[in-house]
């Protein structure tokens, strides 16, 4: 899940593989870029000037990507 609120400077992300019996999203009445309640995981890459945020599935595929750069703007 990805997760951006107005006037957060702050990106919210969740992701997990672990197994464990998926729950379902109920509230999706915010503002979320990304949400699928499915096992997976997210690879992040660190750069100078941004952070590079990629959730994958369990076959490794790509379900969502996004960009944090230094003044909290985000790029998908």
């Amino acid at each position: 899940m990805h997760l951006e609120l107005e006037g957060k400077f702050t990106s919210f992300i969740l992701s997990g593989g672990g197994g464990a019996r998926i729950r379902k999203l109920t509230n999706t009445e915010r503002k979320m870029p990304y949400g699928l309640d499915i096992n997976g995981f997210t690879h992040l890459q660190i750069q100078p000037d941004s952070l590079t945020f990629t959730h994958h599935g369990l076959d490794g595929g790509v379900l969502h990507r996004f960009v944090k750069k230094l003044d909290g703007s985000v790029v998908m």
